[in-house]
């Protein structure tokens, strides 16, 4: 099996590079319809099944279809070869069966040549995974959100729950954990849950005002 064919480490300079592409593109051009109506001519001098005019327009049609995409020198090689050792006229695949191969390798020799004077970008990495959302992060994330939005009844709620996170202030009981799942409503401030820890939150503020009043 043959190894796929690898750039050299070194590659020619681009000035070398610029004119072999240059002639290898013209040596993939197709070539110009009066040559390929010269070769045609000089085919159906040979003797054919063919014998009505309609017959022969549709052969040459095939011929164009099949082969018009080949250049001057191959289409001008085959039919000299046909010629020569042919006694009657070729169907088309048998121009084709003789420049297809030198005309593809063309091809792919444009095609390398053109790779060493761009080689491809290498492959960029993919992009690390978005690490997932702690618990202490999202907290933090939403203390933001309402103090954005100058809720600070919603900001000391988060901050109680991050001290407890952080382990900076002790985990309620369980029926005094407070609700990190409720949303405050959106048409008035947060209204606490009416849970032992909350009432006794409310029952030190209105203390607290009694003894400012």
């Amino acid at each position: 099996m043959a190894l796929p064919w690898q750039p050299p480490s070194v590659p020619p300079a681009s000035d070398v590079l610029r004119a072999g592409i240059a002639e290898l593109q013209r040596g993939v051009e197709p070539a110009p319809p009066a040559h390929v109506d010269w070769c045609l001519a000089k085919l159906f001098v040979l003797p054919s099944r063919a014998a009505t005019a309609e017959d022969q327009a549709l052969q040459a049609d095939n011929f164009q279809e099949v082969a018009g995409h080949y250049p001057t020198d191959l289409w001008t090689e085959a039919t000299t070869e046909i010629l020569r050792t042919s006694k009657f006229r070729p169907a088309p695949a048998e121009l084709v069966a003789l420049v297809d191969a030198r005309f593809r390798e063309r091809q792919r020799m444009l095609e390398r040549a053109r790779s060493m004077l761009e080689p491809p970008k290498p492959k960029l990495p993919p992009p690390p995974p978005v690490p997932k959302e702690t618990g202490l992060q999202r907290l933090q994330n939403l203390r933001t959100i309402y103090a954005n939005h100058q809720r600070q009844a919603d900001v000391d709620r988060i901050d109680r729950l991050i001290a407890i996170e952080q382990g900076t202030a002790p985990r309620p009981m369980l029926d005094d954990e407070p609700d990190l799942e409720r949303e405050p409503a959106n048409d008035g401030p947060f209204v606490p849950s009416d849970t032992p820890m909350n009432r006794r939150l409310r029952e030190l503020a209105e203390a607290s005002r009694g003894r400012r009043g």
